[in-house]
Parts: C-alpha cells; structure tokens; sequence
C-alpha cells in the first residue's frame, strides 16, 4: 500500500525559522552582555631594586618618613623662602587645578553610568466655569495639577562608560603625580 505524504505548508516552516533566528539573535544578545571594547590594561613590568645599591654602607637615609629634609639645616629663612615658594609659586597652583580638573572629569565620566535628568515639568491651576454656563448651580471650581519627568538611562552594553572611567582615573593619577613632581622641583 502506498501513503501519501502530504507536504509541510510554508506557514510552518516560516514560523520555525522565525522562531530559530529570533531564539539566535537573544542567545547571542545574552552572551555578549558581558562585553567590553577594547584590551584591559595590565600594568608593564618594570624591574626595580629591592634596596638602594648603597644601603649597607649607611651613606644614605632610606627613610621616605622625613619629606621636609630642609629642616634638618636649622635655617629659618630657608624655611620662610621654601614656604613662600610653595605658596606663590604659579606651576604649583596650575598643577594643583589641574587635579581638580581632573577630579571634576572622573565625577562626570562616571555618572555618565546613572539616569540622566532631562526636565522636570509640574504645574497647578484653578479654574473656575462661567455663571453664564449652562452647567447648573453645583460648584463651578476645579483643579488641576500635573507632574512631569524625564530621564535618559544609556546601557553601557559595550562597556564605554566603563572605559570612560577607567580614562578618568588614569588622568586623575597622571594630574596627582604632576603635582608631586613640581612640588620637588620647586622645592629642590
């Protein structure tokens, strides 16, 4: 005996493919949550002595305790002339706005990361119908309030706020050090 096979209507075969790449696209959405562009940085090896080379001998002080080493020369002026050249020295406050800088830019990168508000709308009114309106005699007084709020939320899908932040920090470092180094020079 012969059987008939009946074949597969279209209809079908088009809602199981749509099925199949709609499940593709969510597995590979779900899998790349976790992304991020571009390399993680990894700190480069830099091989440094563990002590001075002179250290055994006693010709130096490996002590980083005492950073205000002028006080050891008992000189008031030389004291009052560091103190003055801290405090008027222009490199010194440029590179100190400069970590404020810095610090303002890591605290808008990484709120970039929350909602952000767009507007916020709210008003009242009181409103009264006309005695001349066919309403009836009940009263003719009503209120209105209203509220509004709009907030933006971007997904650091791809991790560039991340990033953001991770520059931030980087320039805040770089800005700190600056200063530190301009401070010994100004004070060597």
């Amino acid at each position: 005996m012969l059987k008939r096979r009946t074949p597969i209507s279209s209809s079908t075969t088009t809602g199981r493919s749509v099925i199949a790449s709609a499940g593709l696209v969510l597995w590979t959405l779900a899998g790349m949550g976790g992304c991020m562009v571009g390399p993680t940085y990894t700190r480069p090896a830099a091989p440094v002595a563990e002590a001075w080379l002179d250290a055994g001998s006693g010709a130096t002080n490996n002590s980083a305790t005492d950073l205000e080493w002028w006080h050891a020369f008992n000189d008031p002026v030389l004291d009052s002339l560091i103190a003055t050249a801290r405090r008027q020295n222009l490199t010194l406050r440029q590179a100190g706005l400069r970590v404020i800088q810095s610090r303002a830019a890591r605290g808008i990168a990484a709120g970039q990361l929350f909602p952000q508000l767009q507007g916020a709308t709210g008003g009242v009114s009181n409103s009264q119908v006309s005695r001349n309106s066919p309403q009836g005699l009940g009263d003719r007084s009503y209120s209105e309030q209203s509220v509004g709020l709009e907030a933006v939320w971007e997904l650091d899908f791809w991790g560039k706020f991340r990033r953001g932040v991770e520059s931030a920090d980087a320039a805040l470092d770089a800005s700190m050090a600056n200063y530190d180094a301009v401070l010994v020079l100004l004070t060597a």
